[in-house]
């Protein structure tokens, strides 16, 4: 999904009146901050906990603590293949993971 061009929470798009200062008497920052607090209250929190890890039963990053505690690129890999069909760019997120991934195999035959 696309961040909104105009306050960077929501995933509409308002380009068209992205200049304005006032939008039916509302401030560029109100605006953003509404946004904040309606995603609050309907569950997506975009920066402790964004709705492209949240989306199953565990959180990706518990999932990840707990299989590679010491392992950054296995972190990579994992946290890429797992927001995969749920951020909004599969391919670049598959490539993403391929090339941690990658990166570990290289590292383990050096």
């Amino acid at each position: 999904m696309t961040k909104c061009s105009f306050c960077g929470i929501c995933h509409k798009d308002k380009k068209k009146i992205a200049g304005e200062k006032k939008i039916a008497g509302v401030t560029d920052s109100e605006l953003k901050k509404n946004a904040e607090e309606s995603l609050k209250l309907l569950g997506d929190d975009p920066v402790n906990h964004p709705s492209h890890y949240t989306f199953g039963h565990f959180e990706v990053i518990d999932v990840l603590q707990d299989w590679f505690p010491s392992s950054p690129l296995l972190w990579q890999v994992v946290k890429y293949v797992a927001r995969a069909q749920h951020k909004g760019n599969m391919l670049q997120d598959l490539k993403k993971a391929q090339f941690y991934l990658n990166k570990q195999i290289a590292e383990l035959e050096k």
